[in-house]
């Protein structure tokens, strides 16, 4: 069946005074948005559904420690009105049950000899009646003399930033995406994801489309992605799917006060369906970024981390499209698929993709080799 290709732009909204808004779409840079209340729903009959969640903590180990061998994890969980389950995982593995001792307290074995030497993190949720969720993690080191490989990439991404006066990329953000894209993301994938931190570009107040378009034209200088010099895949439209990435943090994006980045991305119609096939050209709105984290308590790298990895996710095709070729943002609120929100933004130097989006990854493009 033949493919269809669109070049479209996909955007992530935030808005400070509510704490969700539409998916927001645009055609060729015009941004169309919508403002939805996010409003508490009653279930029919005298009561109201509960929507507190189990407050969890984890007891042993304790976070910083260094084990070995075969160690016990005790937890405690309790609800409002009645824990359905205890479950606990390692790093992003898969999440096991633990048995109830008694006193609100669980507990389960785990061998460290199953995992490399090295920090990981220990999470323990608990799902009550309601399937209200609540968590808690430590991080551990493991000490067994089991040293891991030096891995090897079977993947690799070149990510040149330039960035407006006073928006540089925060260093540390840069660190994890890349720990995180090789081996630390939910397949295992092996993808060297390097930052190119290059030029200083004069402050624009709001970028507009034509800004965006001509500061790449200039500053766009590293690798084989400028525009519109050809793509083997996807024509002459632009290089999408290079292994080079290009992005630009900068202030504002003219005329959309609420939008906080956005990617160009080649998506294909097959049949009735959609699929994002690969993109480039990114925009980091780094001001309205900050502007959002200060109003919501959250540090500015945090949401920074939120917005870079959505799109970045974008460029190798994570993306769910509904009927009409929109982004469907992911339902898991602490991915980074999903909106901008205190609860993404504010999981520290544990940002992630879930399983479901991530499987949705395009990665042909960037093999090594």
């Amino acid at each position: 069946m033949k493919k269809i290709l669109a070049i479209f732009l996909l955007t992530i909204f935030i808005v400070s005074a509510l704490p969700c808004v539409s998916a927001g779409f645009a055609v060729n840079g015009q941004t169309s948005a919508s403002v939805v209340k996010a409003e508490q729903q009653w279930q029919w009959g005298w009561w109201r559904r509960d929507r507190t969640a189990p407050i969890v903590e984890i007891l042993s180990p304790v976070g910083g420690a260094t084990v070995s061998e075969t160690i016990i994890i005790n937890a405690s969980a309790t609800d409002n009105v009645e824990v359905k389950t205890v479950e606990y995982r390692i790093d992003i593995g898969t999440w096991i049950k633990m048995s109830y001792v008694g006193d609100s307290t669980y507990e389960a074995e785990w061998d460290t000899k199953t995992v490399y030497d090295g920090g990981h993190t220990i999470t323990v949720k608990a799902t009550d009646t309601s399937n209200n969720v609540g968590d808690d993690s430590i991080t551990v080191t493991t000490d067994n003399g089991i040293t891991p490989p030096p891995p090897t990439a079977t993947h690799e991404l070149f990510i040149e930033i330039d960035y407006m006066e006073g928006h540089a990329p925060t260093q540390a953000v840069l660190d994890y995406v890349e720990w995180y894209y090789m081996g630390n993301n939910p397949s295992g994938d092996l993808i060297n994801a390097t930052f190119y931190v290059d030029d200083v570009v004069p402050l624009d107040p709001s970028v507009s489309d034509t800004d965006f378009w001509a500061i790449e034209a200039v500053y766009n200088d590293l690798g084989n992605d400028a525009y519109g010099t050809g793509d083997a895949v996807f024509g002459t439209d632009g290089v999408y799917s290079s292994k080079w990435k290009w992005v630009l943090y900068g202030t504002t994006v003219e005329g959309a006060p609420n939008v906080v980045g956005y990617t160009y991305v080649v998506i294909a119609r097959v049949g009735w369906t959609y699929d994002l096939l690969a993109g480039n050209y990114i925009f980091i709105a780094d001001k309205t970024a900050d502007t959002w984290a200060a109003a919501n308590g959250i540090q500015p790298y945090g949401a920074e981390a939120v917005v870079l990895m959505h799109e970045m996710g974008h460029s190798i095709g994570i993306a769910k499209l509904d009927s009409r070729g929109r982004e469907v943002y992911d339902p898991d609120k602490y991915s980074v698929m999903s909106y901008l929100s205190t609860a993404n933004a504010g999981k520290y130097w544990a940002w992630y993709y879930s399983a479901a989006y991530w499987a949705t990854r395009n990665m042909d493009y960037y093999k090594v080799g």
